[in-house]
């Protein structure tokens, strides 16, 4: 699962390996996640960050 959220102080400080759960995404999607790769992205609208999940 891939997932792109505005960027917080809580999310700025992951890592890949770190472990997260997800909730309010669905019955599949919510459950315990690693992450695969983070990638912080700073553009017009605002600081982002773009999660892949295993």
């Amino acid at each position: 699962m891939t997932y792109t959220t505005p960027a917080t102080l809580d999310l700025v400080s992951l890592t890949a390996e770190c472990k997260v759960t997800t909730q309010g995404f669905g019955t599949e999607e919510d459950r315990d996640w690693t992450i695969n790769t983070l990638s912080l992205t700073l553009a017009e609208n605002g600081f982002s960050v773009r999660l892949s999940l295993e």
